[in-house]
């Protein structure tokens, strides 16, 4: 099966108001963006400009940037 277009998201434990969101369109990711507490707040840049075969460690990355981030932002932790 080929995927022609998908919507993906993601967000770190503990932190479930700060999502990661992308699409992607015939296996190339078309966008990438963070939102907060459901707000775009800025477009995410992936390490590798074709992160799909790599996504666990692109999301492991997104993580830590959380996690330094938000670490001491109470209305985003859960």
């Amino acid at each position: 099966m080929q995927m022609t277009l998908g919507f993906f998201e993601h967000s770190t434990v503990g932190f479930p108001k700060v999502v990661l969101k992308w699409t992607v369109e015939d296996h190339r990711v078309t966008s990438a963006y963070v939102t907060v507490k459901g707000i775009i707040v800025q477009p995410w840049t992936w390490y590798n400009p074709h992160p799909m075969p790599l996504i666990q460690g692109e999301l492991d990355s997104f993580d830590a940037w959380v996690r330094d981030r938000f670490s001491e932002d109470v209305t985003v932790q859960g």
